[in-house]
């Protein structure tokens, strides 16, 4: 039989997953779904956590009908990308998945009412957004990046930023 602490441990564990899975992971799960790709890559992020790599070229006709064409997106715990990503790109989405861990089903109203915000001060909507401006400065940071669950280690670099 488990301790108390062990259970109140796994609770909270459960808790944040589906406070983060409320929509991000499951809009990234079933766009990943929608499209027929697989993760190619699991990576683990310091002070992230798990991040599924999706890249492949077939999410360029979604990701072209997204204002800006990014290279990537971030839902929940899933960045689905048009081709493989660098590091500092990574760092860039990852820190997308924390503030998805933070926000949790209200990360895409807080997004969206920042790049308005943003936009209303006469700065431009994606690079005045402080969640992008986070996500940038995130690029350069020390966050160490690990394959994770036997998946490609494989690095890309130059990738436009998302």
């Amino acid at each position: 039989m488990s301790r108390p602490a062990d259970r109140t441990a796994v609770t909270v564990r459960l808790a944040r997953r589906a406070w983060r899975a409320l929509p991000g992971d499951i809009l990234g799960r079933a766009m990943v779904r929608l499209a027929g790709v697989d993760v190619t890559r699991r990576v683990d992020v310091e002070g992230i956590g798990r991040v599924d790599l999706v890249e492949d070229p077939r999410l360029a006709r979604w990701l072209d009908s997204v204002p800006r064409r990014p290279t990537a997106m971030t839902f929940g715990g899933v960045v689905v990308a048009r081709q493989p990503l660098s590091d500092a790109l990574i760092r860039h989405e990852a820190e997308h998945v924390r503030q998805w861990a933070a926000l949790g089903p209200l990360f895409l109203p807080a997004y969206l009412a920042a790049s308005v915000v943003a936009r209303s001060q006469g700065g431009d909507r994606y690079r005045g957004n402080p969640l992008e401006v986070a996500a940038f400065a995130a690029e350069d940071g020390p966050r160490a990046i690990r394959a994770a669950g036997g998946y490609d280690t494989g690095r890309s670099s130059g990738s436009p930023r998302a």
